[in-house]
């Protein structure tokens, strides 16, 4: 599973500093053997990204019904990238920017998260504030 990511002309604040840019692409090409529409700032960096990521076998191996299929293996490690702690508050408002100027984009994110809080639990505490739902929004 995929998301559409904006253009490069859309993704103002990607090069910023910290961690965010990166784990979002990394994590959209974690099928792919490249990054694919990131800005030059970020490309670099989600494809270490996304190389140390699957080197660390504790971290990427797929567990329980993930290991029935290849498809479900490449959900386990997108998600499982995903939830790398972002870092550097200029590029997380940079993506919550992206989110809050698109419509479809914030629709998936937030589909994303109530199929995750029906497979496992709603998000609660910060994290649950965090979301584009949030009441910081």
């Amino acid at each position: 599973m995929s998301f559409p990511l904006p253009r490069r002309a859309q993704v103002k604040g990607a090069c910023a500093q910290g961690n965010a840019a990166a784990v979002l692409y990394a994590a959209n090409t974690i099928r792919m053997n490249r990054v694919f529409h990131a800005p030059a700032c970020v490309a670099k960096r989600a494809q270490a990204t996304r190389d140390a990521f699957l080197a660390d076998k504790l971290r990427s191996k797929p567990m329980g019904f993930y290991t029935w299929s290849d498809h479900l293996g490449t959900i386990f490690r997108q998600d499982r990238l995903l939830q790398e702690k972002l870092e550097g508050a200029e590029g997380i408002l940079a993506l919550r920017a992206v989110l809050d100027r698109s419509p479809q984009l914030l629709k998936s994110y937030e589909a994303v998260l109530r199929l995750n809080a029906r497979l496992t639990n709603p998000l609660v505490g910060r994290a649950a504030s965090c979301s584009a739902s949030g009441p910081d929004r």
